[in-house]
């Protein structure tokens, strides 16, 4: 059985967030952007999904649209995780708040920088992680990941000053055992998978916060109502700290979670050519869409969306590869070719749009010249967009 967790969680540790394992998002930064720096102001654009998956472009001193005419918007410039991630508590919905923690009479509360402090809930909270990795989750048992490389596993009682406490099972029957805070690299609490609900918004210091709704104050700023970790109280943040925003769960999902395995394209005779498999990047875009990168010729079957859809992203190669070569990208649905486009020597990048079927699809990168050396494009913000009112 699950362990349950006796006294509520008291946290007091310095964290730094971790890197990310499969499963979790990684923290978005933008390009160029150190570790250390505060999130640079600029005049970004932001990127409209109406929810027939049309895209629009807005100014940064215009508003943006809501739920009403849109699936969502994310700001007009790829965000990839570089250095070290800042200090983020994660919780079993998929949220994530990259803040600190601050110490009151009642004991020690999260808080996020344009958020009040809140209580941490463990029957909500999945990782507090000091450094380095993320830990496996924890299935049967709590546990607790020191830096000298040792787990110990239990029933997490109690974080504070004093350190963490955990009942421990031994021959003679639990005993509680406290560890020094500073000898503790991570902690991961056993809960459940909780599904999310509502707006869920990708900040662009690595937080991903749910709420009912996002309300704008004027041109700069915002408001996520109802954060479903902050009790009493929205979550005001600038516009410009805003990565992204989805305003129906499930209606803008990352290409990479629907990609299955790779094979020759259509008319490459079998071992004519080494077939790689997609590669996913370290970093994700907003959406925790990872970068994917495509090693051609290849075909990439994917599965189905469930509902007409439209494929989004936006192809780049390296200037190595756009001056080795041609090459073609195309998306094939319902049996009919959805999108082609070709990457001439020296092009490189264009925009995909693809209109899918509800069945599944597929992408192939195809040699236009013969050379394999230029076969070789990276997808960045590759999502399908679904909605009920797809047509």
């Amino acid at each position: 059985m699950p362990p349950v967790h006796a006294i509520p969680l008291v946290a007091a540790m310095a964290l730094a967030a971790p890197q990310v394992p499969q499963g979790t998002p990684d923290p978005l930064a933008r390009p160029g952007q150190r570790p250390d720096q505060a999130p640079v102001q600029d005049d970004r654009s932001t990127l409209t999904i109406a929810t027939d998956g049309v895209i629009g472009i807005v100014g940064p001193r215009d508003p943006l649209p809501g739920p009403e005419a849109s699936a969502g918007f994310v700001v007009d410039v790829p965000c990839r995780a570089l250095g070290e991630p800042a200090p983020t508590l994660f919780l079993d919905d998929g949220q994530r708040s990259v803040g600190r923690l601050v110490m009151g009479p009642s004991g020690s509360r999260w808080k996020h920088p344009s958020m009040p402090p809140f209580a941490i809930d463990p029957s909500r909270t999945r990782f507090l992680v000091m450094s380095g990795p993320i830990p496996p989750r924890a299935e049967a048992a709590d546990a607790i990941h020191l830096f000298n490389g040792d787990r110990i596993e239990g029933i997490v009682e109690t974080v504070d000053a004093a350190g963490v406490s955990l009942s421990v099972a031994g021959a003679d029957g639990a005993a509680v055992t406290t560890v020094p805070i500073d000898a503790v690299r991570a902690i991961a609490l056993v809960v459940p998978d909780r599904p999310r609900a509502g707006t869920r918004a990708w900040l662009t210091d690595g937080s991903v916060i749910d709420g009912s709704s996002i309300r704008w104050i004027g041109r700069r700023e915002a408001a996520i109502e109802d954060v479903a970790s902050l009790p009493g109280g929205p979550g005001r943040i600038l516009r410009s700290d805003l990565a992204a925003a989805e305003f129906r769960p499930g209606s803008i999902r990352p290409l990479a979670r629907l990609m299955r395995g790779a094979a020759p394209p259509s008319g490459d005779p079998v071992g004519r050519h080494a077939t790689v498999a997609p590669r996913r990047g370290a970093g994700t875009w907003a959406f925790d869409a990872p970068t994917i990168t495509l090693e051609g010729p290849v075909r990439v079957e994917c599965d189905p969306p469930g509902a007409p859809s439209r494929q989004v992203a936006t192809v780049r190669r390296s200037p190595t590869a756009a001056h080795a070569g041609s090459v073609v990208v195309r998306v094939e649905s319902g049996g009919n070719e959805a999108f082609r486009a070709r990457l001439g020597v020296g092009q490189r990048e264009c925009e995909l749009r693809a209109d899918l079927a509800a069945s599944g699809f597929a992408i192939e990168l195809l040699s236009d010249d013969g050379s394999l050396v230029g076969d070789c494009v990276e997808l960045e913000r590759a999502v399908v967009v679904s909605t009920p009112t797809q047509p």
